[in-house]
C-alpha cells in the first residue's frame, strides 16, 4: 500500500466513524425529546435540560462533519463557476478558495479557544433545570473539536492544493 492510499483508507475509515458517532448522537437527541414528550404528556411534567441536550448534539454532528466533506468536496461550494474552469485557473480558483477556507478555520479555531478560556475562567454556566452546566465544557465539546478537525481538514487540502498548482505548472511549463 502506498502513502496515497493509506491516507485514503485513513479518510474513508475516519469518516466512517464521524458518520457512525452523528447517527449516534442524532439518534440520542431523538430519543431525549421522545423521553421529553413522553414525561411530559404522561407525567405532566416536562425535562428542563432535553432542548439544550438535543441542541448541543445536532450542534456537535453538524462540526463533526465539517472535516470529511471538505475533503470529499461535497461543501457549499459556487460549482457552475467553476466547472467552467480548465488547468491552471481551475487549480489557482481551488487554492484561492482553500486559502479562504484555512483562513476560516483557523479564526473559528482561535476564537473557540479564546471562548472557551473566557468563560472557563468566568465559570459561565448555563441552567438546565436545577442542573448549572458549565459552558466551557459545551463549547470545547460542540464547537473546537469540529473546528480542530475542519483546520487539519484545511491544511491538507491547502497543500493538496498548492502541490496541484505547481506540479499543473511544470507540467504545462515543459
Amino acid at each position: 500500500m502506498n502513502e496515497k492510499e493509506a491516507k485514503e483508507t485513513f479518510h474513508d475509515k475516519f469518516k466512517q466513524i464521524i458518520l457512525l458517532t452523528n447517527g449516534c448522537l442524532v439518534l440520542v437527541g431523538i430519543l431525549v425529546n421522545f423521553a421529553d414528550i413522553v414525561s411530559r404528556n404522561l407525567f405532566e411534567m416536562s425535562l428542563p435540560w432535553a432542548h439544550k441536550v438535543t441542541v448541543w448534539l445536532v450542534i456537535l454532528a453538524c462540526y463533526l462533519a465539517i472535516g470529511p466533506q471538505l475533503k470529499d468536496g461535497t461543501h457549499i461550494c459556487v460549482e457552475f463557476i467553476v466547472e467552467k474552469l480548465k488547468g491552471t485557473s481551475r487549480k489557482f480558483v481551488d487554492l484561492i478558495s482553500n486559502i479562504c477556507i484555512l483562513s476560516f478555520s483557523i479564526i473559528a479555531l482561535v476564537s473557540g479557544i479564546l471562548l472557551v478560556m473566557q468563560s472557563f475562567k468566568g465559570e459561565f454556566t448555563t441552567t438546565m433545570g436545577t442542573w448549572h452546566f458549565p459552558l466551557w465544557v459545551t463549547y470545547s465539546v460542540c464547537f473546537l473539536i469540529g473546528v480542530l478537525i475542519m483546520t487539519i481538514y484545511s491544511i491538507h487540502l491547502f497543500i493538496i492544493s498548492i502541490k496541484a498548482l505547481v506540479m499543473n505548472a511544470r507540467t504545462s511549463g515543459n
